[in-house]
């Protein structure tokens, strides 16, 4: 399994809005400055996330972006989906469980022991981004954030 970098671009982003977009909704400069990512690579993630339902646009003065929901109610596993080719975070030629003609054998797939474990893996990973919420980064973000503060207070202590 290998996620596309629009999918780690894509969190950082949900994650940079989550955020950032509490008072005012988040351009897609601000957002391409702190995320060190091409706007126009961001616009094409923010386009899917919309049609995902994850993120809306504010037009107009002061618009941007905005999650379209509770950072709670947005899991790593829904961003990932809408930002991967086939919509799936786990992907064998073998096993593809939204195609029928899936590329094994009918004959041997019902036998085949592999696309057992494709099954399992698949779903163990599903359930593993499912299991983070947005907030949940939000507040590891936060705690790494407090424990780089109080390192470099210490640091500065130190050299006294």
């Amino acid at each position: 399994m290998r996620l596309s970098n629009r999918s780690a671009y894509g969190v950082r982003a949900a994650l940079d809005l989550a955020m950032n977009s509490c008072l005012n909704p988040v351009t897609i400069k601000d957002l391409s400055d702190r995320q060190e990512v091409s706007i126009d690579y961001l616009e094409q993630i923010m386009y899917r996330l919309g049609k995902a339902d994850l993120v809306r646009s504010v037009r107009g003065p002061g618009g941007g972006y905005v999650l379209a929901k509770n950072p709670a109610d947005i899991t790593v596993g829904q961003i990932v989906r809408a930002l991967e080719e086939d919509g799936l975070i786990v992907s064998v030629k073998c096993f593809n469980p939204r195609e029928r003609g899936d590329g094994c054998d009918n004959a041997r797939s019902s036998v085949c022991v592999t696309r057992k474990l494709w099954e399992r893996i698949t779903a163990g990973i599903d359930g593993l981004f499912d299991a983070v919420s947005l907030k949940d980064l939000c507040y590891e973000l936060r705690d790494l954030m407090v424990m780089q503060g109080a390192g470099r207070e210490g640091a500065a202590g130190d050299n006294s």
